[in-house]
């Protein structure tokens, strides 16, 4: 396989890549980065078909399981490269994603380029309705890595309908916005839910609901993502010499920008501090009183 610029394979979103041996050498010298740092885990290796990901919230498979029956009967001739010269590319171009992709939408990309070689080729030419694509830029982004795509039509036509399946996507979609209930509806639940915790609940079923509640009433407070809440760490909160109550929050840094993600909590997470109301601070102290007996987690979050 042959390529050029190799020595950018991994500098920037933009920069693809496409392969020769150095460019081989270069994303597995990165996965052996990735692993040191514990963002690929022990035992995965460069050549496993699974390499098992964290980024110290939740573990994510990114699974390179091609269907290399249907490859050579549909794909080869397009790709006109082996399928281990195939899997060889995907899983470089995998390594160039990471720390600039989500753990999970890489793996849900590699997915994708699995569904689409499990799919007949004249069914995506076409366009068909029942194509399932979550990323096709990046599927695209993918094709445009393969070794002498730019003479290959059939190559370029493959990425051409990548780009109008996203922009049919993107039509059908526009317009659409979350539907939400009438605005009296969340204060009708408001007063069930406060009702409901205000009466003699057993303090096993109390317990079960407790973060469920939390989330209710710090949410109406200060507006957070559902992965900002179970992040809450242990020892969120702290009183001052005025009695006052305050909470620590984990808040994302990556939304809305382009900072490198590095999947660690203290790097792509930022700890903000809010005064809060004392009923508030109360039951949270509640709750960490009442769950002192159970098992921490590894990342010694509240939940």
């Amino acid at each position: 396989m042959k390529i050029a610029a190799a020595n950018t394979l991994f500098s920037s979103y933009m920069n693809l890549i496409v392969f020769d041996h150095e460019a081989e050498n270069a994303a597995r010298l990165r996965f052996h980065e990735l692993q040191r740092s514990g963002v690929i885990k022990m035992p995965s290796s460069f050549s496993d078909l699974v390499w098992q990901t964290t980024d110290e919230y939740s573990n994510v498979g990114i699974h390179f399981k091609f269907n290399q029956v249907l490859y050579r009967k549909n794909w080869e001739d397009i790709f006109q490269i082996s399928f281990s010269d195939f899997l060889l590319c995907v899983k470089c171009f995998t390594v160039s994603l990471f720390n600039r992709s989500a753990l999970s939408s890489i793996s849900t990309t590699v997915l994708d380029l699995r569904h689409i070689i499990s799919t007949d080729p004249d069914a995506i030419y076409s366009g068909s309705e029942e194509l399932a694509i979550c990323h096709p830029f990046a599927c695209s982004d993918f094709i445009a890595t393969i070794p002498g795509h730019g003479n290959n039509k059939a190559l370029s036509q493959l990425a051409e309908s990548m780009v109008l399946f996203s922009d049919r996507n993107f039509d059908s979609m526009s317009g659409r916005q979350r539907e939400l209930s009438e605005l009296d509806t969340y204060f009708v639940f408001d007063q069930i839910l406060k009702d409901y915790w205000s009466s003699s609940i057993p303090h096993k079923e109390r317990m079960f609901y407790y973060p469920l509640y939390l989330w209710w009433m710090i949410t109406a407070v200060i507006p957070l993502r559902p992965r900002e809440f179970l992040l809450t760490q242990r020892n969120c909160l702290e009183r001052d010499h005025d009695g006052n109550y305050w909470l620590t929050i984990r808040r994302n840094n990556l939304k809305g920008n382009r900072k490198n993600i590095a999947y660690k909590l203290p790097i792509d997470y930022r700890e903000d501090t809010y005064h809060i109301p004392d009923a508030l601070g109360k039951e949270i102290e509640s709750y960490i009183k009442n769950t002192e007996g159970y098992d921490s987690t590894d990342i010694d979050t509240l939940f």
